[in-house]
């Protein structure tokens, strides 16, 4: 839903509560439309356990009970559009089943899809057992599961966000922000596992919120991968504490504690492009001439190896270019991860290490499917990569960019070798390399704009139904870039915080068990 739209849903901060009528926007109507559907859709396939939705947009308990009204008149006019018959109420139903089934197959999660004349029978009932439930303290009417099949709509504050679990939870529509990461994460705890519904539930939000939760899965991830570093790399936490990223308008935790500005290092990493301004020709032009500049000046400086599938790789590339591109190539906001200025700040401190590394690069770039182009002096093909309808109209999703073999284009591997290693295995081959142990590896796909998602004719997929074409306004380029190393030293100050380890006494496990044992015996 829009960010304007917030306003008709819930008050201002300094506006009062008492007497606030909200608004039954589009977004909210489909939404509990869309709830309707999908619990017929369950009780079409035999399941008869709670549904529920939620819908948050406040903590104020009046702006709850403004729900309620506009809620049930919402009830009793679908029920009458129902009951008469006319095609045109019909027709509404089936399309909005058909178009939003189809963007999350029911196949793929091995189930078989219900069509609409197996849905509809359902649906009246389940509008008609359908409660609308105030839930918050002060409330008398509460949800309650203790009877059979029940099927309700909750309204309320911070015990439906954050504290009481909402059985069979099919559909949220939240729209009310957070200011620190454990909030929000105390938010999203919408859905869980939902075996024999996999496929129906939804949630409906605001873009900011949506980029907040994005944030904090890309925190979660990080964390992760910090967490795995300790198995791979053989390091305890006190050589690595987990580090977490920050956000500038999100606090981690309202005390933070011993928290302190932490360090990164893109040792071992591997990053990727996901987003693109497509519809921005200046942004794209500039990042087209950046590519330009550095596959001509690689070409000139480097040595083209002539023996690579897939690709045209340019070998002992000067770092000096790298880090000109890096400073000249622009990288969409929601990509935190791939931050240019800190790269290069890594790349400069690798350079004055003992030994030094990362002062020679390769450079390649990907020869797709599409038509024969030119970049750089250096005859290629487009690359095809169309991007997720997700219905974002600024930013371009194309998801993953750099395949598995493009990581190793410099190692000598054929693809099939490649698309066989994992990912700690890519890792290890690349440090134990007697080349290419020290140098990094940045690879280019020049994408052609329209890119067409591939035609399940063609042996795609349901998963190719949810992609568009790219539809942009100019040639797209994505960069992935490869950093050799595999142990957290060298790092650099990041937008990152962690708590210093270093002076923790550490505890020896075994023994302490081996004295407890003792005294007891």
């Amino acid at each position: 839903m829009a960010e304007e739209d917030v306003p008709l849903l819930r008050p201002g901060s300094k506006e009062p509560a008492d007497g606030f009528t909200p608004t039954m926007i589009d977004e909210l109507v489909t939404a509990v439309h869309w709830f309707w559907l999908a619990t017929a859709a369950r009780r079409a396939r035999g399941d008869n356990d709670h549904s529920t939705m939620l819908i948050h947009t406040s903590v104020k308990i009046a702006v709850h009970e403004s729900y309620r009204a506009p809620l049930e008149a919402l009830q009793r006019k679908a029920r009458a559009g129902l009951a008469s018959g006319r095609p045109e109420v019909l027709d509404h139903w089936r399309n909005l089943w058909e178009k939003e089934s189809s963007r999350v197959p029911a196949e793929d999660f091995d189930r078989k899809q219900n069509s609409f004349d197996e849905v509809l029978p359902h649906l009246d009932t389940v509008i008609a057992s359908t409660r609308v439930v105030l839930d918050n303290y002060r409330s008398q009417d509460r949800l309650d599961y203790s009877e059979p099949s029940t099927v309700a709509i909750a309204v309320g504050g911070n015990t439906l966000s954050r504290g009481l679990t909402l059985e069979g939870l099919v559909v949220s529509f939240f729209v009310r922000g957070a200011t620190a990461y454990d909030t929000l994460l105390q938010m999203g705890r919408w859905f869980g596992y939902r075996t024999g519904f996999e496929d129906l539930p939804r949630i409906w939000m605001t873009p900011s919120l949506a980029g907040a939760f994005r944030h904090l899965a890309t925190v979660e991830h990080e964390m992760r991968d910090d967490i795995d570093r300790y198995q791979r790399e053989n390091l305890t936490p006190t050589q690595a504490a987990v580090r977490i990223r920050t956000h500038p308008a999100l606090r981690i935790t309202a005390k933070m504690g011993a928290a302190q500005p932490a360090f990164i290092s893109y040792a071992g990493r591997r990053l990727q492009t996901r987003y693109f301004r497509h519809g921005d020709i200046d942004w794209l032009d500039s990042n087209l001439q950046a590519a330009e500049y550095l596959v001509q000046e690689a070409v000139r400086h480097g040595r083209l190896d002539e023996d690579v599938d897939g690709a045209q790789l340019v070998r002992d590339v000067p770092v000096s270019l790298v880090k000109t591109f890096l400073s000249r190539y622009q990288v969409h906001e929601d990509s935190p991860d791939l931050d240019p200025d800190l790269m290069v700040k890594y790349i400069d401190k690798q350079l004055t290490s003992d030994p030094p590394s990362l002062a020679t690069w390769s450079v390649a770039v990907v020869i797709g499917d599409g038509e024969p182009q030119r970049l750089g002096g250096l005859d290629i093909q487009y690359s095809i990569r169309s991007r997720l309808n997700d219905g974002q109209a600024e930013r371009a999703d194309i998801k993953t960019l750099m395949s598995k073999q493009d990581r190793a284009l410099d190692l000598g591997l054929t693809p099939a070798q490649a698309r066989a290693l994992g990912e700690s295995d890519l890792v290890a081959l690349r440090n134990n390399d007697p080349v290419c142990h020290d140098r990094g590896l940045i690879v280019l796909y020049l994408i052609e704009p329209t890119s067409e998602p591939v035609s399940p004719k063609q042996g795609a997929d349901r998963k190719t139904l949810l992609r568009t074409a790219l539809d942009a306004v100019g040639p797209v380029v994505g960069m992935g870039i490869t950093f050799p190393g595999d142990v957290q030293t060298k790092s650099i100050q990041a937008t990152h915080v962690a708590v210093d380890l270093t002076d923790v006494e550490s505890e020896n496990v075994d023994e302490a068990l081996d004295v407890d044992t003792e005294e007891m015996v």
